[in-house]
Formats: C-alpha cells, structure tokens, sequence
C-alpha cells in the first residue's frame, strides 16, 4: 500500500464504511478505491477532494502534508 491508500483505508475502517459504501460517496467503482488503498493508482485531485469530504477529513490530512 501506499501512504494515501493507507490513509484511505484507515480512515474507511474507522469510519465503518466498505470500500462500495465508500465508492458510491465518492462516485467511482469499487474496483478503484481498491486500487487507491493497494498503491496500484492514485486519485487526481478532483477524486481526492471527494474522497477527503466523505472521509471527514481535510485534504492536506489524507495527502499526509504537514500544516
């Protein structure tokens, strides 16, 4: 996994969201956000504004940057 499939995968758990919960939120298959948490893609920016909003987290916070 990488470091934003591990945030996103974390964060979907914590949540209590499946990665098809999640998908529908984010709006893409669940394929994808399978891929995300393995590290064998990555969100564009419009994806990870989406994925950070049904997370309930700030973007800067699932990128793994520092404030």
């Amino acid at each position: 996994m990488n470091e934003i499939g591990n945030r996103v995968a974390a964060r979907r758990q914590e949540l209590g969201l499946s990665q098809t919960q999640l998908a529908k939120l984010v709006n893409v298959a669940q394929t994808t956000i399978s891929k995300w948490e393995r590290g064998l893609s990555q969100p564009s920016r419009e994806e990870t504004a989406r994925l950070a909003s049904a997370l309930q987290i700030a973007i800067i916070d699932l990128e793994g940057l520092t404030r």
